[in-house]
C-alpha cells in the first residue's frame, strides 16, 4: 500500500484528498486486514477481470462506502455502521472503491462532498 493524492469532482467543483491506495489481487476481501489506520481514506483498485468482488467488512465499522466504475464514475454508496456478532459482507461489480472512516477529521471536512468521480493526481 501506498499513499497519493485524487481528486473528487463534480460539475460544479473539484477537491483534492490523500488517499492510502490498496491494489487487490483477488475477488474476496478481507477489509480488516487492509484498515491499518483511520485517518486517512482509503482506495481499493479491484483486478479488471473480476465481474463481482465480495467485501467482508466483520469488525470494520464505522465506514462509508464510495463506489466507482471502471471509468472512475461514481455508482454508488453503502455503509459499516456497526459491529455486531456475525459477519457482514457486501457483494459490487465497482472497480475502485473508496473506504471513509465515519469518525476521522478527514471524513469530517470531506465526507460530504457530492462526488461524481474521481482521478488519480500525478
Amino acid at each position: 500500500m501506498n499513499s497519493t493524492k485524487v481528486k473528487l469532482s463534480n460539475s460544479k467543483t473539484s477537491q483534492q484528498i490523500g488517499v492510502i491506495v490498496s491494489s487487490i489481487e483477488k475477488d474476496f476481501i478481507d477489509v480488516s486486514e487492509i484498515i491499518t489506520q483511520d485517518r486517512f481514506p482509503y482506495l481499493l483498485c479491484l483486478p479488471a477481470e473480476n465481474v463481482v468482488a465480495l467485501l467482508d467488512f466483520t469488525n470494520v465499522s464505522p465506514y462509508e462506502i464510495w463506489y466507482f466504475d471502471e471509468e472512475f464514475k461514481f455508482s454508488g454508496k453503502g455503509f459499516s455502521l456497526i459491529s455486531s456478532k456475525g459477519s457482514f459482507r457486501i457483494q459490487t461489480r465497482a472497480k475502485y472503491i473508496v473506504l471513509w472512516n465515519r469518525e476521522s477529521q478527514y471524513y469530517k471536512k470531506y465526507g460530504a462532498f457530492k462526488c461524481d468521480e474521481i482521478s488519480l493526481m500525478e
